[in-house]
């Protein structure tokens, strides 16, 4: 099978720190990106949900999800493709 490759209108689910501004406290987030879409509000605290909602997307708009540990270092997984599942 042929390894896919990430397109420009894929989901991408990126992880992400934030930190509490009182307690200082980190935290981890990951949010459900795709272009065209402010990712603004779409952190969540769990990958399971992140993930659930960027497959629900995916299979709604037949594009693939991605899932990206590092966003810097430009390296991602393939979580599950609905390309071409028609």
């Amino acid at each position: 099978m042929a390894s896919a490759q990430k397109r420009h209108d894929d989901i991408i689910i990126q992880r992400r720190f934030s930190e509490n501004a009182s307690t200082h406290a980190v935290k981890q987030l990951y949010a459900v990106t795709y272009p065209g879409h402010s990712d603004q509000g779409t952190e969540h605290g769990s990958y399971d949900e992140a993930e659930r909602i960027a497959l629900k997307l995916a299979e709604e708009k037949g594009l693939s999800v991605w899932y990206e540990e590092n966003p810097q270092s430009e390296r991602r997984m393939l979580v599950k493709s609905f390309r071409n599942s028609n």
